[in-house]
């Protein structure tokens, strides 16, 4: 992947998720940076209409490997324990997301 790249834009069709196992990722919606190592694209291929969920720009050259929803799926029949641990990435990416759209809670009285 080479620096300034779109990846994928928020609404694409989800064909593949990534690997990053060098360079850096950033979530242009929410401003997020994803270091070398990062996952991203389990959401889009999990989503009902397989669309993506937010834009995934390269901030620096590096490389992707990718796997698509089809190879996800043989993998998931192969191994039921990445399919766990895909679907409990997932659930996290959810909740946090989710958390970052609540308003404060003020703490309870001691």
């Amino acid at each position: 992947m080479t620096a300034d790249t779109t990846l994928w834009r928020q609404r694409d069709a989800a064909i593949a998720r990534l690997d990053a196992k060098a360079g850096n990722l950033r979530q242009v919606e929410h401003e997020k940076a994803l270091p070398a190592g990062a996952l991203a694209g389990d959401l889009g291929l999990s989503a009902p209409d397989n669309r993506r969920t937010l834009t995934l720009e390269a901030v620096s050259d590096g490389v992707v490997y990718s796997l698509t929803a089809e190879e996800m799926a043989l993998l998931y029949y192969q191994n039921p324990k990445l399919g766990f641990h895909v679907m409990r990435l997932i659930v996290a990416r959810l909740m946090r997301d989710a958390q970052r759209h609540r308003p404060a809670v003020a703490p309870l009285p001691a």
